[in-house]
């Protein structure tokens, strides 16, 4: 059954960047259809194949079998390329370390869901950053055999899932200390408590910078939390952040549909007044047109509902009301700034 507990943020993030790196490979494979061979072409499509299954396998929290399965493809995958590679020594060495780096993946995926491996958990936790700088000088050679400053970014896009899949792999909970308590899925392995879920405020310059220069990954990481904090609306039906977050990224303007039932939940939440603005076509419109905006207004309107500059209605205005007004009659506040208040919740 499926568990309403979010997703640890590494898991999340590794996902993500994995979906990322997979559509880097579909986009350079219909760019350069006309011009590769065959060898090259499957290999830049079996590159989207297990970069997406390894995302989804993470986005449903699995933590079995199919993890080996998927670091076992990332092995296949660095085995064709080194095969691919021999143009130069240079190449050759990237695409060998590579090749070692995906091995260790795939030693420290079997030692975190195999029982008969679980006693050399202790060094993969301590070990747990080495196939990422096995990678990364892996990345290096390769972009410097190849002299081509575009490929720069699908080189530090694979250094960072190196890393951060090393994290995943080994410390279930996403943080950086001893947390293995046998096979299981991401739920397994809670030896510290369970931070607690979004309030729903996030500062809006840092979410507007993080949706600028992210490629995506934090609005992403957005969506996912937005529709968790979202489902607190009492007479909407449940949405499962995960099967969102994959609808969202597979399916071709689902994101749309999103951002606009999604708006209807936040001003059935928020209680909006006549006055305000319709936020839910607002969205819509936006996110047909102009899609960075949507997110922007959404998160505005979540940060003054939870700051409380939004009333959420009138019952809950006139509890409000009487709270104040209860503490100006035992003399903890003055009048005054009864009066002030009650001109803030009233808009006067």
């Amino acid at each position: 059954m499926y568990s309403r507990r979010s997703i640890p943020p590494i898991p999340l993030i590794t996902a993500l960047l994995m979906v990322l790196a997979g559509l880097v490979q579909l986009v350079t494979l219909c760019r350069g259809m006309r011009y590769f061979s065959v060898p090259v072409s499957f290999l830049y499509l079996l590159a989207f194949g297990i970069y997406v299954y390894f995302a989804v396998v993470l986005l449903l929290r699995r933590r079995d079998l199919l993890l080996v399965v998927g670091a076992a493809g990332l092995c296949l995958l660095n085995l064709f390329s080194l095969f691919a590679s021999f143009y130069s020594l240079w190449s050759v060495l990237g695409s060998l370390l590579l090749l070692l780096a995906s091995l260790g993946l795939l030693a420290w995926a079997a030692c975190a869901v195999l029982p008969a491996l679980a006693p050399h958990q202790p060094v993969t936790e301590t070990l747990w950053f080495l196939p990422g700088a096995v990678a990364a000088l892996g990345v290096f050679l390769t972009v410097a055999a190849s002299g081509r400053a575009g490929s720069l970014f699908s080189g530090l896009l694979t250094i960072a899932i190196y890393f951060f899949l090393g994290i995943t792999l080994v410390f279930p909970s996403g943080r950086l200390t001893p947390t293995y308590s046998g096979p299981g899925d991401f739920d397994s392995a809670q030896p510290e408590p369970v931070p607690p879920e979004w309030d729903g405020t996030c500062d809006l310059i840092k979410h507007v910078l993080l949706l600028l220069f992210t490629f995506g990954v934090w609005y992403f990481i957005w969506i996912y939390r937005t529709t968790a904090y979202l489902n607190r609306v009492e007479d909407e039906p449940w949405r499962t952040p995960v099967n969102q977050l994959l609808l969202c990224l597979f399916v071709p303007f689902y994101t749309v549909f999103w951002a606009y039932k999604s708006a209807q939940r936040l001003e059935k939440l928020s209680g909006t007044r006549a006055d305000d603005e319709d936020l839910t076509v607002l969205c819509l419109l936006l996110a047909l047109f102009i899609p960075f905006c949507p997110p922007i207004l959404m998160q505005d309107r979540m940060n003054s509902l939870v700051l409380g500059n939004t009333p959420r209605g009138p019952e809950d205005l006139a509890e409000q009301l009487r709270v104040y007004q209860k503490l100006a009659e035992d003399g903890l506040i003055t009048q005054e700034d009864y009066g002030a208040k009650k001109r803030q919740l009233l808009g006067l």
